[in-house]
């Protein structure tokens, strides 16, 4: 306590609290439950939070009507394998996601999730819906080996 005191003075300390305090209103929880809806390959709606899943990139959804489609949506023809199959996965199924890092461009925290016992982001990776980001700063290691080492007809 000593230290803080010597070093900080009540004002500093004070803006510390409520810059992070701030941040943590902002970001919302870590690791967070909810019912997820699909909003594409690789974007979820959980719990009113709009998430990227971490690591992956899936294919965009196909333009109809010469419009690009902007969230799943059998329906409409919006939908395309990748967004079909995560959607049978989450559908009636609680997911427990962890906020890894925040997007502050899109405003939306960048997650891992789980429904049951399965991890979506690897399932995606494994069963060939999805692929590595472009980006190579979005690449996760975990994830770029079972990229490497899957067997898929057409890789996306």
């Amino acid at each position: 306590m000593r230290f803080w005191r010597q070093n900080f003075p009540p004002f500093l300390c004070g803006v510390i609290v409520g810059v992070v305090g701030l941040l943590m209103l902002l970001l919302g929880p870590i690791i967070f439950p909810g019912s997820a809806t699909v909003i594409d390959g690789d974007n979820l709606r959980i719990s009113g939070y709009n998430v990227r899943l971490a690591g992956l990139d899936a294919p965009e959804l196909p333009t109809v009507d010469g419009r690009q489609c902007r969230k799943h949506n059998p329906a409409t023809g919006c939908h395309n394998a990748s967004s079909s199959a995560l959607a049978k996965l989450v559908k009636g199924r609680t997911a427990f996601c962890l906020t890894i890092v925040f997007d502050w461009r899109n405003w939306r925290p960048v997650v891992i999730c789980k429904v049951g016992d399965i991890e979506i982001n690897a399932w995606l990776i494994t069963n060939c819906h999805a692929g590595s980001p472009k980006d190579p700063a979005h690449r996760i290691e975990y994830y770029e080996e079972m990229v490497r080492t899957r067997t898929c007809v057409t890789r996306p």
